[in-house]
């Protein structure tokens, strides 16, 4: 288990960062080629690449950047979730304040090259990969294997609770489609891990719910 000093400095730094994902300050040219050469060293500590092609930036879709991340956790176990938040950290290094301009949905498509499903999948999981490995930290550690097991074997489930949630905002951003989506997620993790997994499920979901947008807070249910 990595040292208290160690996440207590990476939530020191998010806390820097978190408002200005919050404000959506404009991503420029500079700050999205951060974005790309960030992600791109993260991507490559999973064996993926992010490439050019003819039409700009071709970056892994979600589902191989997910296949890869479950895979190596349930070969690495309790050792690789400590291995990932070291790599969650240096992306939000290399970031800093400049880079986290970029961390919404318009930025990840424009600069990393995805489609709309993709794009916000990225961008929830760059919240819940803060929340596992500072807030939620001892929780996520204490209870690893369960959680694991539901990324492992009951991954379809989760997915469809993310589809759902895709479909209903295609039209635009709307509250009701994030309260579904963390009460999904806290139903789906209770199934399986008890009431501290829902505990874990509905922080996971409110959190992708937050670095959306921030015009829904007073609205979401509390974990």
């Amino acid at each position: 288990m990595k040292p208290f000093y160690f996440y207590s400095f990476l939530t020191f730094f998010l806390v820097l960062i978190f408002p200005t994902l919050q404000q959506n300050l404009a991503c420029n040219s500079n700050d999205g080629n951060k974005l790309v050469t960030c992600y791109g060293q993260f991507l490559s500590s999973l064996n993926l690449n992010i490439t050019n092609g003819s039409n700009g930036t071709i970056t892994p879709t979600f589902s191989e950047y997910f296949v890869a991340y479950i895979e190596y956790l349930t070969f690495n176990r309790l050792s690789g979730f400590n291995q990932t938040c070291e790599w969650v950290s240096s992306r939000a290094s290399c970031l800093g304040n400049d880079g986290a301009n970029c961390l919404n949905f318009d930025s990840f498509q424009k600069y990393l090259g995805l489609g709309f499903d993709d794009a916000y999948e990225y961008l929830g999981t760059y919240a819940t990969d803060i929340w596992s490995c500072n807030d939620g930290f001892s929780l996520f550690y204490q209870n690893f294997y369960c959680i694991d097991s539901i990324y492992a074997f009951h991954g379809t489930d989760i997915q469809q609770c993310y589809e759902t949630f895709l479909n209903s905002i295609r039209g635009g951003i709307n509250c009701g489609a994030f309260v579904n989506l963390i009460n999904c997620y806290k139903t789906t993790y209770t199934k399986y891990c008890g009431s501290i997994g829902g505990y874990i499920g509905c922080n996971l979901a409110t959190v992708q719910a937050q670095i959306d947008t921030n015009q829904c807070n007073n609205q979401l249910p509390k974990c």
